[in-house]
């Protein structure tokens, strides 16, 4: 199993890519994290697993309401400020995790052959590890000026 440090590079760096290319915005991440003092108590998230036979990811998005809102009409190509219904933001932040998920998988495909992305599911409540045997990991990040905070939950599987 590879270092939880590298998973945490590779999350960066597919946010990164996420920023670069989708919304042509810059991406700032701070130093990784190995507990969840980076995740605000108030912040919404959505998350979405990563399994193979060998190990279950699992990466959350989380951000601050009016990130939330900010980066999904970007998303959307919406105006800044301009309404947006909260559906419109569940479903914005659900796809940038799966594009997020997406580059994690691709940069972690040496490692993990096989693994298989689930569906993103809206939360509003901070991400926290099943079990006292996961490793985690957070990835403070900001996407322009939209702060947002990954957090990666990984656990090996039996085969």
């Amino acid at each position: 199993m590879i270092e939880m440090d590298d998973v945490l590079r590779a999350t960066a760096d597919a946010v990164s890519e996420f920023g670069d290319t989708v919304l042509a915005m810059e991406v700032q991440t701070k130093p990784l994290e190995h507990d969840f003092t980076a995740v605000d108590k108030l912040m919404n998230h959505v998350s979405i697993a990563l399994v193979s036979d060998s190990v279950a990811l699992q990466l959350a998005v989380c951000a601050p309401g009016d990130s939330c809102e900010a980066l999904s009409r970007a998303l959307l190509g919406m105006e800044e400020g301009e309404d947006i219904e909260s559906e419109d933001v569940a479903d914005g932040i659900g796809e940038l995790a799966n594009i997020i998920a997406g580059g994690l998988k691709s940069r972690l495909d040496d490692a993990y052959p096989a693994l298989k992305l689930g569906l993103p599911v809206w939360n509003n409540q901070v991400p926290e590890p099943c079990q006292k045997s996961t490793d985690v990991g957070c990835v403070p990040a900001s996407i322009g000026d939209h702060p947002v905070t990954l957090t990666v939950m990984r656990e090996a599987r039996s085969s």
